[in-house]
């Protein structure tokens, strides 16, 4: 709310709201699949269910295995 100028939490929502539908059309018209499948990304990950750190060094560890492997 804050980066785009102090906007009211309603405000904010609604641009969040709007984004994610665009966002949402495109992906369904240029891949024709549904965006919120997880099946169609290489990882998907809920991030309500840890802190954005231990996220983070998640990725990078397995970033680091799938480099290794790649590489033997």
């Amino acid at each position: 709310m804050n980066v785009s100028g102090d906007l009211s939490e309603e405000k904010a929502r609604a641009m969040i709201t709007e984004s994610d539908r665009t966002r949402e059309l495109y992906f369904n018209t240029m891949t024709g699949h549904d965006w919120t499948c997880a099946r169609n990304y290489h990882l998907s990950i809920d991030t309500s269910l840890r802190p954005l750190e231990e996220i983070a060094e998640m990725i990078i560890n397995l970033y680091a295995r799938r480099r290794a492997i790649a590489t033997t």
